[in-house]
C-alpha cells in the first residue's frame, strides 16, 4: 500500500521514489502486488582523501 499510494499508480518493476532518507525501488511485481522493494539510504558523498574539511 505504501509503494502505491506513494507513487499515486500501480507500480512497475524498476519504479523508484525518495521519501526522507530513503530510496525505494520496485524490484519485482506479481500481477498488481509488489513483490519485492529495495530500500537503501541516501549517504552523503565521502569527502576525497586529501581534502580538508571547514
Amino acid at each position: 500500500g505504501f509503494v502505491m499510494t506513494s507513487l499515486g499508480r500501480v507500480p512497475q518493476a524498476t519504479d523508484h521514489f525518495e521519501w526522507s532518507n530513503l530510496r525505494f525501488e520496485v524490484i519485482d511485481m506479481d500481477g498488481r502486488r509488489v513483490d519485492k522493494v529495495l530500500v537503501t539510504t541516501k549517504t552523503k558523498p565521502a569527502a576525497e582523501p586529501g581534502s580538508s574539511q571547514p
